[in-house]
């Protein structure tokens, strides 16, 4: 085979295919930062809600509890 005719690349469609890579690579990082914002979210939620859960119950056995 001739070597030349397989270094020879069409400028334009080299152009095309890295605008359309660097679009996707730019989204493929934008959906990983959102999943990992969401998981963030989540997760800061998630613990708040059992540091209040866990404060109520520790009010209602301070309440419930007979003084001594």
């Amino acid at each position: 085979m001739n070597t030349l005719s397989l270094l020879a690349i069409d400028k334009a469609n080299l152009w095309k295919s890295w605008e359309i890579m660097w679009k996707g690579v730019v989204a493929i990082f934008l959906v990983i930062a959102l999943v990992i914002i969401v998981t963030k979210v989540v997760n800061t939620v998630c613990v708040t809600v059992e540091k209040k859960r866990e404060e109520k119950k520790r009010q209602e056995e301070e309440q419930g509890a007979p003084k001594q």
